[in-house]
């Protein structure tokens, strides 16, 4: 019995993904490339096309910043979940504040950000009030960012 060819990876994502994006794909890591994999086809049902198009390129800007494979795993898995339970425009300013703290903090940080961030969102309930949470965030990494992490710790 002929066996079949090996698909390359990241091609059953591509099919899934903006042209655009195709190349990210290729480029991620295995771990990452199963956790898309995995989250995929739940977030395109999910997401509007402008939805998803700002978690994939949350993801990518995430990738790009170099912080590790945690925090986009991380981002893979929450920011759906934060769409579901505040609307899918906090993504935009969730990515940015992500970003924003990368040059404040160490990337197993924001991981904790991403990771606790579906438990904010479906606690505080609304789009507005998680804003001022990442603006709140923001400022705690300015004036004490050795509090961030047992903060995290705690409410996750």
């Amino acid at each position: 019995m002929p066996s079949m060819p090996l698909s390359q990876p990241g091609s059953d994502l591509t099919a899934l993904l903006p042209p655009d994006l195709a190349e990210l794909v290729a480029s991620l890591p295995a771990a990452l490339h199963l956790a898309l994999n995995a989250v995929l086809p739940d977030a395109r049902r999910r997401l509007s096309p402008r939805g998803f198009d700002t978690w994939l390129r949350g993801m990518d800007g995430l990738y790009r910043l170099g912080r590790g494979d945690m925090l986009v795993l991380g981002w893979i898995e929450a920011a759906p979940q934060v769409a579901r339970d505040l609307g899918e425009d906090i993504l935009q300013d969730f990515a940015a504040a992500c970003a924003g703290f990368a040059s404040r903090t160490s990337g197993a940080v924001i991981e904790r950000v991403i990771a606790t961030s579906p438990i904010a969102a479906r606690r505080l309930g609304d789009a507005s009030l998680f804003r001022s949470y990442l603006r709140f965030l923001e400022h705690l990494l300015s004036r004490a960012p050795r509090g961030m992490r047992p903060m995290l710790d705690h409410l996750g």
